[in-house]
């Protein structure tokens, strides 16, 4: 169960109807992943991605898939930090806390 914390106070079930997802930026390039409240529309964004990042996950996979950790491992690192660089550049816009390490 989750509750809407910041609108209308209800909870509602985690579903894949409330998991959504847009394209923003002047491009429209970069993909912004959000729960959105039932009730009341609040959103509550959990991560941006763009190219780079769908990029390194599919080097992540086929690493793992080849059993190779280090490779894996380092891939995964690259692209959590540009996730991190996109939650700092577009996340204030959509009230997520930015300039944190993790």
């Amino acid at each position: 169960m989750v509750v809407c914390d910041k609108g209308c106070k209800k909870g509602f079930a985690l579903s894949e109807a409330n998991m959504k997802s847009e394209y923003i930026g002047k491009n429209k390039k970069i993909r912004r992943y959000f729960l959105e409240c039932p009730h009341c529309g609040k959103q509550y964004t959990g991560f941006f991605t763009d190219a780079t990042t769908e990029y390194y996950a599919v080097m992540v996979k086929s690493a793992e898939d080849n059993s190779n950790d280090a490779q894996a491992d380092k891939y995964r690192r690259l692209m959590q930090k540009r996730m991190l660089l996109l939650r700092n550049s577009y996340g204030a816009q959509y009230g997520v806390k930015v300039n944190a390490d993790n």
